[in-house]
């Protein structure tokens, strides 16, 4: 009976210790976890909704039975989100969308509206990171955050799917405004122009695709042109394909310096989202255009609503700029030895863009001083004409010329002048300096060739000749008297 009893006991302790080691195998999951953000906005904090609980149990092969419910909070958000009254409709319909990125975006959307006044469960810290959560499916929403450039604010939908650990990448949302200089069909960064020229400026940018989630969408253009640039008239605005200008919605049209275009009462926040807008406008370069390298830029920014929860939370783009240089030809009238000649006139001419064997003038003639400069001139082929010659001297050929500068058309054009250049097109002796889009050149005027002058040898030949014929003529007078007394 005692060794029975022994044997029993050494059973029981062996079932004991075989259960103690097993026990890590069939150890419940974890009731919390530690949810990490990366990727997102500098400094950003986010808050947390469990909108459904989450618990676990070992299915006995190595891996964990996943049972959720709904968080009772979020009872009657979830119903009105997904149309569905029951757990398992509702259920059935989170499973759905899952796979369908656009649904499952404008889920946690229309979510989010629902719940942004309600208490988060959970609030991260500024690394982004939600310390032992308990276990669920979350709506994560970014709260705080350095925003600008045109970031929108970010939106996380997370299923914790029994980790101790989860670590998630905000996929951030950015609104753009570009700038271009429309030419023809092509948008430039940066082109040349005369002064007196009239610029297409264009502006672009998107609605995003969820403004149905605004109650009130911002949306206003900050734009600052030089004060090279003149008599700014905005064109047309266009959202999607309706354009406020053309029917007379939006009415303040004339621009000058710095000035706005609100559209955020033109927008439909129900319809309009996903379309486009662009603004044109126009401007003239003006006589107070500089030239050169520093150009005469124009910029302009966006500032737009950042948030479907507030309508007072709104970011900025960067500033977008694009560049018009315009370059000057300077002319120096010179004697043939290099000394400054007054009394001469100029006119510049520049071949016609209709006739390309006919030359059209450009700047008339000038005529004060002895240094001449023409400004503001865009690339293409000139003729320089001396028009007025200084008294006592010979006319300057003209001289052709061509000036040259090479932009394309790119959004990523970088707004640089460039390597401007100037080509003299004719035989003769011109010779251009370049500094900063100047070009000079001196032209030079030289006196006829000297004629013989009373004095000289020419005029005593015939006063010689003159004297004999004179004598000639007396001594035959005398012979015929003297023959007729006889």
């Amino acid at each position: 009976m005692k060794k029975t009893s022994k044997k029993l006991l050494t059973l029981a302790l062996t079932l004991i210790m075989a259960l103690a080691l097993a026990i890590p195998t069939f150890a419940a999951a974890p009731i919390t976890t530690t949810i990490t953000i990366t990727g997102g906005n500098a400094g950003a904090t986010y808050e947390a909704y469990r909108i459904m609980d989450l618990t676990t149990s070992d299915n006995g092969e190595g891996g964990l039975n996943y049972a959720y419910t709904i968080n009772e909070t979020y009872q009657a958000v979830l119903q009105t989100v997904t149309g569905q009254t029951t757990e398992d409709g509702i259920m059935d319909y989170i499973t759905a969308i899952q796979d369908r990125s656009d649904e499952a975006r404008t889920f946690a959307e229309s979510l989010l509206a629902q719940v942004s006044n309600m208490d988060a469960d959970a609030t991260s810290d500024n690394a982004g990171v939600f310390e032992n959560v308990p276990q669920g499916y979350y709506l994560i929403v970014e709260t705080s955050g350095d925003t600008t450039g045109g970031v929108v604010k970010s939106l996380v939908m997370l299923d914790t799917a029994g980790k101790v650990a989860v670590t998630v990448e905000a996929k951030e949302e950015s609104m753009t405004l570009t700038k271009n200089i429309l030419v023809g069909n092509d948008k430039y960064t940066a082109i040349d122009a005369a002064i007196g020229d009239t610029i297409t400026f264009v502006l672009t940018s998107k609605l995003p695709e969820n403004l149905a989630l605004y109650e009130n969408y911002t949306f206003t253009i900050s734009d600052t042109m030089d004060s090279a640039f003149t008599e700014g008239t905005i064109t047309s605005i266009k959202i999607g394909e309706t354009d406020l200008i053309a029917t007379d919605a939006y009415t303040n049209t004339s621009v000058s310096g710095t000035f706005t275009i609100d559209l955020t009462s033109y927008i439909a926040e129900a319809t309009d989202g996903g379309k486009d807008i662009v603004v044109t406008y126009t401007a003239k370069l003006g006589t107070d255009a500089v030239i050169g390298s520093d150009g005469n830029s124009n910029t302009a920014s966006l500032t737009f609503s950042n948030d479907p929860n507030t309508s007072t939370t709104t970011g900025t783009t960067p500033e977008d700029t694009v560049t018009v240089y315009t370059y000057q030809v300077t002319v120096n009238k010179v004697d043939g030895e290099g000394e400054a000649l007054a009394g001469a006139g100029f006119t510049l001419y520049k071949k016609s863009s209709s006739d390309p064997e006919a030359y059209e003038t450009v700047v008339a003639e000038i005529t004060e001083g002895t240094t001449f400069n023409f400004k503001g001139l865009d690339a293409g082929e000139y003729k320089l004409s001396e028009t007025t010659t200084p008294q006592g001297y010979n006319t300057a050929d003209d001289i052709y010329f061509t000036i040259s500068n090479v932009y394309l058309p790119s959004a990523a054009d970088v707004p640089a002048m460039g390597d401007v250049g100037i080509t003299v097109t004719h035989e003769g002796t011109a010779a251009f300096t370049e500094g900063d889009g100047v070009f000079i050149t001196n032209v030079e005027n030289r006196t006829g060739t000297e004629l013989p002058s009373t004095g000289g040898i020419g005029t005593t030949i015939f006063y010689v000749v003159g004297g004999g014929l004179m004598v000639a003529a007396i001594v035959l007078l005398v012979t015929k008297k003297r023959m007729e007394n006889k």
